[in-house]
């Protein structure tokens, strides 16, 4: 069966790392500015990111899982998890 329809994930995806970024630096109590110096991205890339208006690039992806330290493979799991939650929320 050959699918005709581009699977779109861009919008789930950017969800995943807008509220997992917001969760896993809250729970850490740690400013974005913070983070900013220890992931080596600006301020005003991360906010983009917390705000939904900007897809995570996959080297921001790997410096998250690195300041946060999370296995890059459970990292990579707890994305996916969030874009199958939101996913499934849709189809509710």
């Amino acid at each position: 069966m050959i699918l005709n329809k581009r699977l779109n994930l861009r919008k789930p995806i950017t969800q995943a790392f807008q509220f997992l970024l917001t969760d896993q630096r809250n729970s850490r109590n740690m400013t974005q500015s913070a983070f900013s110096r220890k992931c080596g991205f600006s301020r005003q890339y991360i906010s983009l990111v917390e705000n939904g208006k900007r897809m995570p690039s996959f080297d921001f992806a790997l410096n998250m899982a690195y300041v946060f330290k999370i296995n890059v493979k459970d990292f990579m799991l707890l994305i996916l998890d969030k874009i199958f939650y939101y996913e499934s929320l849709k189809c509710a």
